[in-house]
């Protein structure tokens, strides 16, 4: 992924509600995933997109201790619910808008997410938008230097 142009980022390790852990605990699960990832592609992530989108104060200062910004998303496609292809759809399609971050899964009960793509990359393409990873859109480096 990360040779094709993706960026990756950190989601955590066993995907927990951040906030129910502690700080040393939510340490751990960046650490594991970070190390991981460099491992694989020789880099450290920049980005880390809290599961559930769980996250408070004090997590974010953990996150960010460890180099990393915290992403979160605009419009949530809901596919994680295992919704079919034309909810997902309509989940998305009346929220894209310029610099828009929109939630999809690639794991898990997403069927629905294979479905719609082709729709909701067809009518993003008409409606003028363009597809960039977050490094592009933020103007942050995807990767800790």
């Amino acid at each position: 992924m990360a040779s094709s142009g993706h960026v990756v980022g950190n989601h955590t390790w066993t995907h927990p509600y951040l906030t129910k852990l502690t700080s040393d605990e939510v340490q751990r699960e960046l650490e594991r995933t970070s190390s991981a990832i460099e491992h694989v592609i020789g880099k450290l992530p920049a980005f880390f997109r809290p599961p559930y989108g769980d996250i408070d104060e004090r997590v974010r200062q953990v996150v960010e201790s460890q180099g990393m910004v915290p992403v979160l998303w605009d419009v949530d496609s809901v596919d994680w619910s295992g919704i079919p292809g034309p909810r997902v759809a309509a989940n998305v399609i009346p929220h894209l808008r310029s610099n828009a971050v929109v939630l999809h899964h690639c794991a898990g009960h997403v069927a629905g997410t294979v479905d719609a793509l082709p729709y909701i990359i067809e009518t993003a393409l008409a409606m003028n938008c363009t597809f960039v990873t977050y490094d592009k859109l933020s103007g942050l480096p995807a990767y800790q230097s």
